[in-house]
């Protein structure tokens, strides 16, 4: 029996079309951009119910990895605004998110269930909190959520949140974001120097370049047919013995000298909006009896400096802050010295909205 070519001119000729048909693919794939449509698509708010974090607090978060526009796309915020709604932001770390604690007790839950309202409308809180600190990540965040008509934004932030030494992994799909913010704001922490400089052109939109953002983004369809895997939160033993030594020290370079450059997201965001936007420095565990820590990631004297700076940046920049640092007894920490019990996160919405209806319901 013949093959049905056997000759190298039919083979040559079955070669050069498809290797046309594959050019013609990828010409339409760059005009048309596919993408652009495809990205902010998941099977939550169709097929499942949306998300009501941002982030499924999991150690392995790589299956959340993905664009914002899908993120946000697929999170209770993308629904309609109603008209009696007054629509407010939650950003910041693990523990805002709700590291161990059920959706009924997280910060923004319970911020909902006090049952306020601002101007006439009915408050409604959304967890757009990420896992781990970065305040240059919760700016992109928040750029992105703007599309969504934010009334108040609440930024919680911590010493870890100016770490200008790693870059989070969320930035590494969210690269023209970023990059427009870097250049808008002249941005230059360990996130813009590593993502902030991406290059918008042509090719960039290729079949070949785009290739790990449409897995990526099939990764995460794959990611909603499961549950999240919630972790067992076991609360830490109050007696354990901390380090003798700051745990970070007052030279830290991932944080001095500061403000570094991190800090530049705090004055960054209220130029993106019109909105008003509340900075709470979150409360952190404090152990008595160290003489350099007050807790397991936090030495005495770097943090007290942190604080200093971050109280007087908000004073010189005009920012609207509040400092809740030792709001909360060790008691209601878990496993971590910025996770917290159910009824620690409901002291510090306590206190938010509190602050809230003082300044804004007037």
């Amino acid at each position: 029996m013949k093959a049905p070519f056997y000759d190298w001119r039919t083979w040559r000729r079955v070669l050069l079309k498809a290797v046309l048909c594959l050019l013609i693919c990828d010409a339409l794939f760059i005009v048309l951009r596919p993408l652009d449509r495809l990205m902010p698509l998941s099977l939550f708010g169709s097929l499942l119910p949306y998300r009501t974090r941002i982030a499924i607090p999991e150690r392995d978060v790589t299956g959340q990895l993905v664009p914002l526009e899908t993120l946000l796309n697929a999170h209770i915020i993308s629904r309609p605004k109603a008209a009696n709604e007054y629509r407010v932001i939650i950003l910041g770390d693990s523990g805002i998110n709700g590291w161990g604690n059920r959706d009924s007790e997280t910060i923004n839950a319970y911020l909902e269930a006090a049952g306020k309202t601002l101007g006439g409308k009915t408050i409604r809180a959304y967890n757009l909190a990420a896992l781990g600190p970065s305040v240059s990540r919760d700016l992109v965040i928040a750029d992105a959520a703007l599309a969504y008509q934010p009334d108040l934004i609440v930024w919680f932030v911590t010493l870890q949140s100016f770490h200008d030494a790693t870059p989070d992994r969320l930035l590494e799909f969210n690269q023209p974001r970023l990059t427009r913010l870097t250049q808008q704001f002249k941005l230059n922490d360990v996130n813009a120097r590593t993502y902030g400089h991406y290059e918008a052109v042509w090719w960039q939109r290729s079949i070949l370049m785009q290739r790990t953002t449409l897995y990526r983004w099939l990764s995460f369809q794959a990611y909603s047919l499961r549950q999240g895997q919630f972790l067992g939160i076991y609360p830490l033993a109050q007696t354990d013995p901390i380090p003798a030594s700051p745990v970070i020290a007052i030279d830290d370079p991932a944080y001095t000298p500061m403000p570094n450059a991190a800090w530049a997201a705090l004055t960054a965001l209220p130029q993106l909006t019109h909105s008003p936007i509340l900075i709470v420095n979150e409360p952190i565990m404090i152990v008595k009896g160290s003489p350099a820590n007050y807790n397991e990631f936090n030495g005495r004297e770097i943090y007290d400096l942190y604080r200093s700076t971050f109280n007087r940046t908000c004073t010189d920049q005009r920012l609207w802050c509040m400092d809740l640092w030792d709001l909360l007894p060790m008691s209601e920490y878990t496993d971590s010295p910025l996770h917290r019990t159910a009824q620690g996160n409901a002291a510090i919405a306590t206190r938010v909205m509190n602050e809230i209806g003082g300044v804004l319901d007037k």
